[in-house]
């Protein structure tokens, strides 16, 4: 719960304001050591489409497990310096893979949940995992998870969105809970 309860207060189940988060692709390929990477970026963006450029926050950016974690981005505080990042591949759950930026103030990730999705009801948790709340999908798609609730000791189902999508693959979002 606490994951989707830290998805739910930073995003109410909306998608981030593009403005403020970066802009990222992911390269056809990786570059070569000897290389300039903001060249090697330029180059790759010369031949991306635009429905291949995703704004996220950087904790957002996921990648297929099948590809390098290597990723061009454009910071929003510094829209003319396009960079080459080569990071690392967090945890993968359905072939997609959180990015890792290759920062050494990235702090470790929160616990993961367990949790399962769902298109009916909690009673099969034979598909169960302890991994980020990560889907294949589209953005917007309305989807269903059951996680697990300590304090309950049982799975309850949240519905929410597969959002912040790249490449196919999406993170999940549960709306805000708001108190009457």
């Amino acid at each position: 719960m606490f994951l989707v309860l830290l998805f739910a207060i930073s995003s109410s189940a909306q998608k981030p304001d593009p403005k403020e988060n970066p802009t990222w692709f992911i390269p056809s390929t990786e570059k070569a050591n000897s290389e300039d990477g903001k060249a090697f970026c330029t180059a790759e963006l010369e031949n991306i489409s635009d429905n291949k450029l995703y704004q996220t926050r950087t904790s957002e950016i996921l990648i297929p497990e099948s590809l390098p974690p290597v990723i061009c981005i454009i910071f929003p505080f510094q829209p003319n310096d396009l960079r080459y990042g080569a990071g690392t591949k967090g945890e993968c759950v359905n072939s997609c893979c959180v990015f890792r930026p290759p920062s050494k103030n990235i702090p470790p990730p929160p616990p993961n949940p367990t949790w399962f999705e769902t298109t009916t009801d909690c009673s099969d948790d034979s598909s169960a995992v302890t991994k980020p709340i990560i889907m294949k999908g589209e953005n917007g798609q309305e989807r269903q998870i059951c996680e697990w609730v300590k304090d309950t000791s049982r799975y309850e189902l949240v519905e929410g969105k597969a959002l912040a999508c790249a490449s196919g693959c999406c993170l999940f979002f549960a709306p805000q809970k708001t108190e009457k």
